[in-house]
């Protein structure tokens, strides 16, 4: 009989990376021992990128094998030697921090906010390779360039030139310098500083964006490294940056937001050249360059015609005209010589300011000393148009005459002169009509305001008076008169809007957690003010980022939450605020920590009556879903009319935050293992089992994802053998029960009761009687036996027990027979092998039913003295036999493929970036497996032991 071998593993999740050594032949002398070793370097840059990784890789239109990797300074600086021939490589970069330039604020870099650079390496030499915004586009426009046709070497080569042409330098080669920094500061612009204003820009273009939105500055959506992502998406989808990506359900178009901004051709164009004008004034820029030392530069990037943006020439950088603001209400009134503040700005800078008085030039004010001087004693009494013509370095215009904001002064050369300045809308019928006045001559003896008296301050010429005013439109007249008797007076038409805005609540499409115990199960339901805290919310983690998206009522198509209403302004006599003038914002918090800012409700379209606010990253912050269900959302809406009339709405909202189903693929990488043959039983001794477990998260957001390894790994082995038994019973040697039998009637025992009366000396009988059936019989003399013991030990010894069985009391002793009474129990005997089936302690004598005689009782032990080989015994006896070995632990090793690097835990959690294909690498050593040899055992024989395990060939 051979012994058989069998390997089982049971998985839950498991296993190692595999390790192959591989040796060669190096003989031949002709080549060097060594490849030639080069390097790349360069810098990381958003800003300085500090501490983070630089991995190189192969690179033939995907990323293949990984070379090298390093990590950057503090100043975004690394240096990563190769050893590699001749080749096409992509750099890339993962974690690490940087500061915004535009805002100064620290950001993170995240799990896919890597920055990337294609570049043809040369074997042995030190190629500078930087990693920006533009190398970034530059990688993905090259990644399109070969999955259209064109071979990798063209491609990278197209890619860097196409980008380093619109900024006018070479992404690669040239390192930005940091315009942030105050060793920046440069006489005349060098390459180094035009890229690093160009890395600046970026960010302030994002920014300006930011801005325009009224989003949270801490909003991660406005970032860099956000932006860079949406750029490389876009070029990945067509080619070219046009803020078109791949389309989908919810988005079929494909349109990319930042924020809920849509992205154009413009905004990787025109906003950049208008962001490098506007960092030439910005806090940040630490270079000494002006507007008029990135002119040039910004023009070049707007009237790029690069095939990245279609191949269609940009307009100038500027081709807006400058804004101009006056700092003084309409309707002030001026007396004599008076100076006002003008506000005219461009990004370009302002070139002339030329001012209109009552439609004829009057004259030109200084860009540099923006003050307009006026005596008012050139002029008539009353009203007196003021237009302002500015005219930008390019040449924009701000407006032609006839088409310009008219500003109307009162001039007061004679007399006293009045004017009301206080709101023309508000919200209570109590009106603080308030205004200022000049006089000529004389002092003001008092100020009337509808009759009332109103408080004069003559030091700042202004007055305030208190009047009532009723719902509707007032007319508010104010009276001064002088101490000579003259008299001006002013009319106001005032609005008085009593009647607040109002908030209809929309009801929105949801599902709600079942609670039933099993993960991800929700029911359809709506979402209202309040019922979203009884019952949490089911939300989708691929639902919890608008990732460009607009606001609008159709994410809760999409699977996403919201909350929403109607804005209705009723009229009160005649007076409402149009929608568009109906300011709405929003607060929100979590848990029990502290409101957040009121931030603007954004409209789709501002004619829009229904406002939005989904349960998404970019309104509520970027862990907002990070919670467990017990956490109450709380979302604050609060609308607000002309008049400052305001309403509020607050939603409570709880969530179950669904996550997604796992779908892990095996890898089994050890299956020559299973294969060992009986003879080779021994080389599967502390061999390693390896699996690869793959997993691709393709959401948006990273996971979090821990590995508990329930192995029920097990290595077994089968195999049959011999064992030598044998068995035995015990005898008895000895004296045997007897019995007499006195027969006496049961009458006569009643007649006589005395003690011992029936008391006797027993003879030694030979004949055994047994009760049976009512009746007693013969027993011949004979062996009494034991049950038939198996004895598997050569250390056995036999009993020496013996059995007895005697009463407490016997007639051959003293004591009385009755105690009184008729002796009425019936008392039996069952088999004589059995016991008795009622103690008869108590009794010398037991009589049966009929007929009534009574038997006495005399019992003799018994001994145990040797035992007897049942026949057979000994003998060689076939068993089966088996022996498992369990192992219950492996250890885990998870990689980021996208990257090439290893993820390792932080407190037993491993982060998992989005868009992400990982590797769980489970090994398991196997234990060492005991070898059992075969050994011949001859039949019926004595020299084997008991209980040895002998293996017996059949």
């Amino acid at each position: 009989m051979m012994m058989k071998e069998l390997l089982a593993v049971g998985l839950a999740l498991g296993l190692a990376l595999g390790l192959v050594a591989c040796g060669g032949d190096s003989s031949d002398k002709s080549l060097p021992d060594t490849r030639p070793t080069g390097s790349a370097e360069g810098k990381a840059q958003h800003g300085p990128i500090r501490n983070a990784t630089i991995s190189a890789y192969l690179w033939e239109g995907s990323r293949g094998e990984f070379l090298a990797q390093t990590k950057t300074d503090e100043e975004g600086l690394y240096t990563l030697e190769l050893s590699v021939p001749t080749s096409d490589l992509i750099l890339v970069s993962s974690g690490g921090n940087y500061l915004e330039e535009a805002t100064g604020r620290d950001i993170s870099m995240g799990a896919g906010d890597s920055l990337k650079a294609a570049i043809r390496y040369n074997q042995g030499k030190s190629s500078p390779v930087q990693l920006t915004y533009f190398t970034t586009l530059a990688a993905c426009r090259a990644e399109y360039l070969v999955e259209n046709g064109l071979n990798t070497g063209n491609a990278i080569t197209q890619a860097n030139n196409e980008l380093s042409a619109i900024i006018g330098e070479s992404i690669t080669g040239v390192e930005p310098v940091d315009v942030t920094k105050t060793d920046a500061f440069t006489p005349y612009m060098t390459p180094a500083h035009r890229y690093g204003i160009a890395v600046a820009a970026v960010s302030l273009a994002v920014d300006n964006i930011r801005r325009n939105n009224q989003a949270l500055e801490s909003n991660d959506t406005y970032t860099v490294k956000y932006f860079t992502n949406l750029g490389c998406k876009d070029i990945l989808n067509d080619g070219i940056l046009d803020g078109i990506s791949e389309g989908s359900q919810g988005n079929p178009s494909g349109q990319l937001y930042l924020g809920n901004t849509p992205i154009t051709t413009e905004t990787y164009r025109k906003l950049l050249a208008l962001s490098v004008i506007e960092f030439g004034s910005h806090k940040n820029n630490r270079t000494g360059l002006d507007t008029d030392n990135l002119l040039e530069m910004a023009n070049g990037i707007s009237k790029s015609a690069s095939s990245l943006f279609g191949g269609i020439e940009g307009e100038p950088v500027d081709s807006a005209p400058p804004t101009i603001t006056i700092n003084v209400a309409q309707n002030t009134l001026f007396a004599g010589s008076v100076e006002i503040e003008l506000d005219v700005q461009d990004p370009l800078g302002v070139d002339t300011i030329d001012v209109y008085l009552d439609g004829v030039f009057f004259t030109q004010v200084q860009a540099d000393n923006q003050v307009l001087q006026i005596n008012t004693a050139s002029f008539a009494d009353g009203d007196h148009d003021v237009v302002i013509i500015a005219t930008d370095i390019l040449g924009n215009t701000s407006a032609p005459l006839e088409e310009a904001q008219t500003f109307t002064f009162q001039f007061i050369n004679t007399g006293p002169g009045v004017s009301l300045s206080s709101p023309t809308l508000i919200n209570s019928t109590s009106y603080a009509a308030t205004g200022s006045f000049v006089l000529n001559g004389a002092d003001v003896r008092a100020i009337l305001v509808n009759g009332i008296e109103a408080t004069i301050n003559t030091e700042n010429a202004t007055f305030e008076a208190i009047v009532e005013v009723n719902g509707g439109v007032n007319e508010v007249q104010a009276v001064i008169t002088d101490s000579l008797g003259n008299s001006t007076e002013t009319t106001h038409l005032v609005k008085v809007d009593l009647i607040p805005p109002t908030l209809s609540i929309w009801d929105t499409n949801v599902t709600f957690t079942l609670y039933d115990g099993h993960l991800n199960r929700c029911e359809y339901g709506y979402l209202g003010r309040n019922n979203g805290a009884n019952r949490p919310v089911c939300l989708s983690t691929e639902n919890t980022s608008l990732n460009g998206l607009p606001v609008s009522w159709d994410l809760s198509n999409d699977g996403y939450i919201m909350v929403g209403a109607e804005i209705v302004d009723l009229q009160g006599d005649g007076i409402f605020s149009d929608i568009r003038n109906i300011k709405a914002e929003y607060r929100y918090k979590k848990g029990d920590v502290e409101f957040t800012e009121w931030a603007i409700v954004q409209r789709e379209n501002p004619d829009d009556r229904v406002v939005v606010v989904p349960f998404a990253t970019e309104f509520l912050g970027d862990d907002f879903y990070q919670v467990d269900r017990d956490t109450v959302h709380t979302i604050e809406i609060k609308i607000t009319d002309e008049a400052g009339n305001a309403v509020y709405e607050t939603y409570r909202v709880r969530l179950d935050v669904l996550t997604p189903a796992l779908k892990v693929s095996t890898i089994e990488k050890s299956a020559a293992l299973f294969a060992a043959s009986f003879a080779n039983r021994q080389a599967l001794n502390l061999q390693t089992y390896e699996v690869e477990y793959a997993y691709n998260n393709y959401s948006s957001i990273p996971y979090l994802i821990t590995v508990s390894p329930q192995n029920g790994h097990s290595a077994s082995q089968s195999f049959e053998g011999s064992i030598r038994k044998n068995q035995v019973y015990e005898v008895a040697d000895g004296l045997f029960e007897s019995w007499e039998v006195i027969p006496q009637t049961y009458e006569s025992i009643i007649e006589t009761r005395q003690a011992g009366e029936y008391k006797r000396n027993w003879p030694s009988v030979q004949t055994l009687f047994r009760y049976n059936d009512g009746a007693f019989s013969a027993v011949s003399a004979g062996e009494r036996t034991k049950s038939a013991v198996f004895i598997q030990s050569d250390g056995y010894t036999p009993s020496s027990s013996k059995e007895t069985d005697i009463p407490n009391l016997d007639c051959t002793s003293s004591g009385l027979l009755t105690s009184g009474g008729f002796y009425e129990t019936v008392q039996t005997y069952n088999d004589y092998f059995s016991d008795p089936a009622v103690s008869t302690s108590n009794f010398c004598m037991r009589y049966v039913t009929n007929p009534k005689y009574f038997y006495y009782q005399v019992r003799k032990s018994y001994t145990y003295s040797k035992y007897r080989t049942v026949t057979g015994y000994p003998r060689n006896e076939l068993s089966a036999y088996s022996q498992t070995y369990n192992i219950n632990d492996s250890a885990i090793q998870i990689i980021d493929k996208t990257r090439g690097i290893e993820i390792f835990p932080v407190n037993g959690w491993y982060r998992i970036p989005p868009t992400t294909n990982v590797s769980i690498h489970s090994r398991t050593t196997l234990p060492f497996i005991e070898n059992k040899m075969d050994a011949r055992v001859e039949s019926n024989t004595n020299t084997v032991p008991y209980g040895s395990e002998i293996y017996q060939d059949k």
